[in-house]
């Protein structure tokens, strides 16, 4: 298992230049695990792009169609009942909401975070998760 963020699912998607270094980090996976609001996250993200001419709208159903196709597990009811220890990841690292909810599976399923968010690499490693792809691989 591998806890995934946001902006690893969103450079794979959106082909960005670190996409293969994602895609690499991920590879080993038997599933990936994320909180439920990643799928809106990315929606957002693909709506964005599509706004700033980076993507053609009739791409988006195609990029969440190939995004399905990943092993997920999102942890869907685990979101709820774990606000507390969200809450205290984001207070003791200064990050999101969004963000800690993302760190909390890996430390919870003792699992790699894949990030590309230097802030969300920064708390994780100071939670001893470990942190894909290499800072070199951005």
């Amino acid at each position: 298992m591998i806890a995934v963020d946001s902006s690893a699912i969103i450079a794979l998607l959106l082909r960005e230049p670190n996409a293969k270094q994602v895609l690499d980090a991920l590879l080993d996976a038997d599933a990936l695990v994320a909180p439920a609001l990643l799928p809106y996250e990315v929606l957002n993200a693909l709506h964005a792009a599509v706004r700033r001419d980076r993507l053609p709208q009739d791409a988006v159903g195609k990029c969440v169609a190939h995004c399905l196709r990943f092993p997920w597990a999102l942890d869907i009811h685990a979101s709820e009942l774990r606000l507390g220890d969200v809450a205290r990841l984001g207070a003791r690292h200064g990050l999101s909401a969004h963000d800690a909810a993302y760190l909390e599976p890996a430390l919870r399923h003792g699992c790699p975070l894949v990030t590309l968010d230097d802030e969300l690499r920064s708390a994780a490693r100071a939670e001893l998760v470990e942190v894909r792809p290499e800072r070199g691989a951005r």
